[in-house]
């Protein structure tokens, strides 16, 4: 078997259910990226509105914008997870993702900034729905106050 069939062999096994541990920390970093940023930003929002040549409302905008979009792709990625491979998608997703990383840290100016934000907020909604449901429903009963504490670290206590 080669390396990229056992890498493609063990995402699949995150989404079927058969590594516990993999599933939650998939589900870790599909949730923590964008909501550590939206954290982080608050006390940066200064120095990167300088950085920028723009207003500190400025930057907080963007982040309105994020955060909008962060729900639209929870909401839509409930309809992608229905049409399209899990695994497949949370690959692109994912990719999609750090394509918005890298264009926020390098942004010359708002604009390019504001669109990685909403880039990285749709991907950050889109993953949180793609992630946790296996995490949530694949694995028995006992697994669930584990599962909780990852789920509340995730959303709460990475920020």
């Amino acid at each position: 078997m080669s390396g990229e069939d056992a890498s493609a062999k063990g995402i699949e096994r995150v989404f079927a259910g058969e590594n516990y541990a993999a599933t939650a920390f998939c589900a870790l970093m599909a949730l923590v990226p964008f909501l550590f940023m939206e954290g982080a930003k608050t006390f940066l929002a200064d120095g990167i509105a300088k950085s920028l040549d723009t207003d500190r409302i400025w930057i907080s905008f963007s982040g309105y914008l994020g955060t909008a979009a962060y729900a639209f792709g929870a909401l839509l990625g409930g309809d992608l997870v229905r049409r399209f491979h899990q695994r497949r998608l949370f690959l692109a997703v994912h990719a999609l993702s750090v394509a918005g990383w890298i264009l926020m840290s390098a942004a010359p100016s708002l604009v390019p900034f504001a669109a990685a934000q909403v880039l990285t907020g749709f991907c950050g909604g889109s993953l949180l729905v793609i992630a946790l449901p296996p995490l949530l429903q694949k694995f028995p009963a006992r697994k669930i106050p584990y599962s909780a504490f990852f789920v509340n670290f995730g959303l709460f206590g990475a920020v």
